[in-house]
């Protein structure tokens, strides 16, 4: 039951990715920045802080569902390797800083703020 579980939320963690991808290029403009999969990539650490602070609160199995299942999906560190090496290929090395930087700095950050203070 638990698997099945981890997969429907999976499913509704990679449904949730691609329609928010969609909907935040429609603010990106022009700009060779892959901002939608930072954005994903770091609001996901901000909800796997939430939930292991507050797995007290949520059982052990639904705490597993949304982490393994919805979050497992809805982040997604093979996109963000093809969006780095997407900007290596086209040498935007100032974007490729950046966008690193901001993934892994932002998702950390995320996660403990998630953890620790909310």
């Amino acid at each position: 039951m638990s698997l099945l579980l981890i997969g429907l939320s999976g499913s509704f963690g990679a449904l949730s990715r691609f329609a928010l991808s969609i909907w935040l290029i429609r603010f990106q403009g022009e700009h060779d920045f892959p901002l939608p999969i930072l954005i994903i990539n770091v609001s996901g650490s901000l909800i796997l802080g939430l939930l292991h602070a507050h797995l007290g609160v949520v059982s052990e199995g639904i705490g597993l569902i949304l982490s393994t299942g919805f979050l497992g999906a809805f982040t997604t560190f093979s996109t963000f390797s093809m969006e780095s090496f997407n900007l290596i290929r086209h040498r935007k090395w100032k974007a490729l800083s950046w966008y690193i930087s901001l993934t892994i700095v932002g998702s950390i950050l995320a996660y403990s703020f998630g953890y620790y203070i909310l």
